[in-house]
């Protein structure tokens, strides 16, 4: 056997050819993976901020600013609001909503209704009242003549509402959320122009006639948060997609229950479901799958869309009147969609290519439902949270990424705020008893 020797110049230039030939096929990666550890070293702790700090951290469409409502310790976990005819703001607490990541305790009554006023008028709330407590993951309220339904999985109430405290408890229906998780039961409570009720992740709609409560069948709509345009429309979508809507009011669909599809109902409105983060998102459920997030460590997609809002307020101009607002908490932000009419259709597009109307880098900051206000702002429940996966779908590689960011704590946080045109006063609206005055302010401009 021959043994075959090589000088120690020709076995460097092989080495050096290899190496050059291997590095070429790896630049790319190359950068990838320097910039992806530069990234997660940058943005390795998700600090705990006040309410004024977190809106430092917010970009926001030019010629907007975002205002405080409502803060801790005034508010705790919210996940829902509605208006009274006061003014006043009902807020939603769902405050033991995965105390930690395997949901230890989540079923403890701690949940919450509360009141929250603006005493001074300076459009931030400085008083709470609890209306009521002792709830397990209430989600969602809606007025209705001399009450409020509530929503507690999995049953459906009506409280009378007498000095600000409930009296003549209803049941209106045993089975309003029965089965399934927190993340998949019936939401919204969305009282339409027809007068019925309607809720996301729901095939039922309400109404109370005098002393009775009516419950119909209607097709299956959303996952969480519903909206409507002028024309009586309902708008919802799932974690997945940006916007779905109808094309047609409610009560226009076909009623047959062995119909699986509903032309003209749960459409995909905009097509586009691409978000554009300003931080990196390695703390979505999976993140390490192909596709989830960018090189940049960014969500590349919705994957937690919710709590839409057709924005039916003139206070921003023209141009945003009719718009679709939805949050995405996963990647902290909210989107700004245009809608059209074209016939029978709607049709949408996202306002911006590369950017949102709103995004932070304050990854507690979870923007879950958005609501125009009776001043005419665009209003958003911020859950203020590190975890907001549910434990049914909690990924080993999650659980990692809260434990390395500390996200578990803490759990008494909560905001809302209100988004403002720079240079515009608002002021609120009390709603009149007289029929006649009502009619008058359904044409005020300023609302």
């Amino acid at each position: 056997m021959k043994t075959i020797l090589f000088s120690i110049p020709f076995l460097l230039i092989i080495f050096l050819q290899l190496f050059s030939d291997n590095a070429q096929r790896k630049s790319s990666n190359w950068n990838y993976y320097a910039d992806s550890l530069a990234i997660r070293k940058a943005f390795s702790e998700s600090p705990v901020l006040s309410a004024r700090e977190s809106i430092k951290k917010m970009q926001i469409e030019k010629g907007f600013r975002v205002h405080i409502v409502a803060t801790e310790p005034l508010l705790n976990t919210p996940v829902a609001l509605s208006f009274d005819d006061k003014g006043r703001i009902w807020a939603v607490e769902m405050e033991n909503y995965m105390p930690d990541s395997i949901g230890t305790g989540e079923d403890l009554p701690v949940g919450k209704i509360v009141i929250l006023t603006d005493r001074n008028g300076d459009g931030k709330m400085d008083q709470r009242k609890i209306f009521l407590d002792s709830l397990v993951l209430p989600r969602a309220i809606c007025f209705i003549e001399n009450g409020i339904l509530v929503a507690e999985s999995p049953n459906l109430w009506f409280y009378e509402i007498k000095n600000d405290k409930p009296v003549n408890k209803t049941l209106v229906d045993t089975a309003y959320a029965e089965g399934g998780n927190v993340e998949h039961q019936p939401n919204g409570l969305f009282r339409a122009l027809d007068n019925w009720i309607y809720n996301a992740k729901s095939s039922k709609r309400y109404r109370k006639q005098g002393s009775k409560w009516l419950i119909e069948r209607t097709h299956f709509r959303g996952q969480w948060g519903i909206s409507q345009d002028d024309q009586g429309r309902l708008f919802y979508n799932n974690n997945s997609e940006n916007l779905q809507g109808d094309y047609f009011s409610p009560g226009f669909g076909a009623t047959n229950s062995n119909q699986s599809r509903l032309a003209g109902f749960s459409e995909s409105i905009i097509k586009n479901n691409k978000v554009y983060p300003i931080r990196p998102n390695t703390g979505v459920n999976r993140a390490y799958m192909k596709g989830i997030i960018d090189e940049n460590l960014k969500l590349v997609n919705f994957t937690a869309a919710c709590g839409p809002v057709i924005f039916n307020s003139t206070l921003f101009g023209p141009d945003y009147y009719g718009n679709a607002f939805v949050a995405e908490p996963s990647a902290n932000l909210i989107k700004r969609n245009i809608l059209s009419n074209d016939g029978n259709l709607v049709t949408g597009k996202q306002a911006y290519i590369g950017r949102e109307f709103l995004a932070s880098t304050d990854e507690r900051f979870r923007p879950v439902n958005l609501y125009t206000g009776p001043d005419g702002a665009l209003y958003i429940v911020d859950m203020y949270r590190g975890i907001i996966q549910h434990k049914t779908y909690l990924t080993p590689y999650l659980k990692s990424e809260i434990k390395a960011r500390n996200l578990t704590q803490p759990l008494d946080y909560g905001r809302i705020y209100k988004v403002l045109p720079k240079g515009k006063k608002v002021r609120g609206v009390k709603i009149p008893q007289d029929p006649a005055k009502l009619i008058a302010l359904l044409s005020d401009s300023k609302y």
